[in-house]
């Protein structure tokens, strides 16, 4: 299990934002999803999956990001 993982950034960024790293933290919030929080992370064959749980709806959020 991970506790910080920190990946470029996942979109090209608007004219006028930066396309920075994204930093994702265990407990933190989700960088893309305000509302959510950093549940669990773990490193598989194709990346790393990241799940977070959100507050206001209580659902789940999985998300893949690769590793290069």
């Amino acid at each position: 299990m991970l506790t910080r993982v920190i990946s470029n950034a996942l979109f090209p960024p608007a004219p006028q934002e930066e396309g920075g790293p994204v930093v994702w933290v265990l407990s933190k919030p989700h960088p893309l999803v305000s509302s959510a929080v950093v549940v669990r992370m773990f490193v598989n064959s194709g990346g790393v999956e990241i799940y977070s749980r959100d507050g206001t709806s209580g659902k789940g959020i999985r998300n893949l990001v690769p590793m290069s």
